[in-house]
């Protein structure tokens, strides 16, 4: 997490993180509440889709 936030230097590697964390703080509650196999499944799909953009957002 430290990596962003000295490659830019302003402070928008903590805005980038917000993505990374959010889906994953969504999925758990998902899962807290309604723990399904489905819903885990849909929620770790989400998160890694949302990872990957980030990351990719970030080598760009």
């Amino acid at each position: 997490m430290s990596a962003p936030l000295s490659l830019t230097g302003h402070g928008q590697g903590a805005l980038e993180a917000i993505p990374l964390v959010d889906p994953w703080l969504s999925g758990l509650r998902m899962g807290i509440i309604m723990p399904s196999r489905k819903r885990l499944a849909l929620a770790a799909r989400i998160f890694v889709e949302r990872l990957t953009s980030c990351m990719n957002r970030l080598s760009t």
